[in-house]
């Protein structure tokens, strides 16, 4: 009797520890599964802050490599590796008075918003408003939810499928509201993790920097246009005004029967049609800081050839011209060198109606070094006169124009036949001020 109670004891017992070890093993199962769930998760995030980190990489070289990059495609990049079903940009305008959906991406089962969210009146939505203005973000898990003092802002998300957002402000580094971003989850109500939010911060940051540098562009374009258009008045008063000297030295020459004098006029003509030709050139030119050189010296030596009558039907002038940009001042003071030049080639060198040739040339020889030539095949100049040592009122202005001016070197080449003139003027301009046109 005695060892049948003690075995009966015994073997409740035995129950008592299998049962202890039986939870013992099913609490072991259980964190082990917790586990295994917290490591998945914890993948699952890394993983996802690869991906997010990989958007944020690709957006930022759209950012650099492009001057302007297609904002519809960045947002794509970042709405999809947050699994969000429409993302958006609205930027501010008037001062803050209308915003408006400027960018907008939705995936294939979303309908697009951007054409009903245009010339919105902000003040209409002071909780959206105010979160903004105190640069919150805002986060919100479930539309349905959102507080009363936000009923505007209800009206208008429901509307559109929304069932969870989150929003961002857009800043500029003095501290105004540009606008924001936002992502909208259209299927299901969700929390948005620390990782989204910073995604978006990041990618506001990212689009202000280059709203602001558009915004720069866009005002040193505007500056642009108008210091151009009081260029273009500049040079058409400054002609205008130099046609207007011409046309009075030309009346007064009428009353003047000195025929020297009459030259002396002509010649002062020449000068100003030189200068006013090049104000003319850069009123037509597209481009302001560029003359088209050979078109510029073709009409000068024709208005030359014009103003000495007969001149054109004996003498001809080529042109040998490099497609070379120099600075306006150059420009005016070669205009003014030829001018000197060809005055006297037409004036001295062709006598008893002969005809001949004027050549005029303009070469870089380097990277900053010219040379102009202009020569004849003329009678050439008297035995024995030193061009830098001459009465000629013409000759003096081109060595000090060479000299003072192109702070260059002026030479009358010795030609092998002794026929002709052929003088070269040496200079250096300054290295910005050359390019090659293309």
């Amino acid at each position: 009797m005695g060892f049948e109670v003690y075995k009966m004891k015994n073997e409740d017992k035995t129950k008592e520890q299998l049962i202890d070890e039986l939870l013992e093993m099913l609490q072991r199962i259980a964190e082990l599964e917790a586990c295994e769930n917290e490591h998945r998760l914890t993948e699952q995030q890394l993983k996802q802050r690869i991906a997010i980190e990989e958007a944020l990489a690709h957006a930022s070289r759209l950012f650099i490599s492009t001057v302007d990059p297609d904002l519809n495609q960045i947002l794509k990049i970042f709405g999809e590796v947050v699994s969000a079903n429409r993302s958006y940009i609205f930027l501010f305008r008037e001062n803050g008075k209308k915003v408006d959906n400027t960018h907008e991406w939705c995936d294939p089962a979303t309908e697009p918003q951007i054409d009903n969210l245009q010339n919105l009146d902000p003040s209409l939505f002071p909780w959206w408003l105010d979160k903004l203005q105190h640069r919150e973000n805002i986060v919100i898990p479930d539309i349905s939810s959102l507080p009363p003092e936000a009923i505007a802002e209800k009206e208008i998300l429901q509307p559109q499928g929304i069932k969870s957002l989150l929003v961002v402000p857009i800043d500029s580094k003095e501290g105004r509201l540009l606008g924001f971003m936002g992502f909208d989850d259209t299927e299901k109500c969700r929390s948005w993790s620390d990782e989204d939010i910073r995604l978006l911060r990041v990618a506001s940051e990212m689009i202000s920097s280059y709203l602001k540098r558009k915004e720069a562009e866009d005002q040193l374009k505007v500056s642009l246009k108008e210091k151009e258009i009081l260029l273009r008045e500049l040079y058409h008063r400054t002609k205008n005004n130099m046609q207007v000297i011409s046309s009075l030295l030309n009346l007064q020459s009428l009353t003047i029967d000195d025929k020297q004098m009459l030259e002396v006029v002509k010649d002062i003509q020449n000068r100003i049609r030189s200068i006013s030709l090049v104000h003319e050139k850069l009123y037509q030119s597209k481009d302001l800081s560029n003359v088209n050189l050979k078109d510029y010296i073709q009409e000068l030596a024709n208005a030359l050839l014009t103003s000495y009558e007969g001149s054109k039907d004996r003498i001809s002038v080529t042109l040998d011209i490099d497609n070379v940009f120099i600075s306006l001042d150059t420009i005016t003071t070669c205009g003014l060198i030829i001018n000197e030049l060809v005055s006297n080639s037409l004036k001295h060198a062709f006598p008893d109606d002969r005809e001949g040739t004027i050549r005029i040339a303009l070469h870089s020889t380097g990277e900053d070094k010219m040379e102009l030539r202009i020569s004849d095949n003329g009678i050439g100049l008297p035995e024995g006169l030193d061009f830098r040592d001459t009465k000629s009122l013409g000759l003096k202005l081109v060595r000090k124009l060479a000299e003072d001016q192109l702070r260059g070197k002026v030479e009358l080449v010795e030609l092998k036949d002794g026929k002709g003139t052929d003088f070269l003027i040496k200079f250096k301009e300054q290295r910005d001020m050359i390019k090659n046109i293309r």
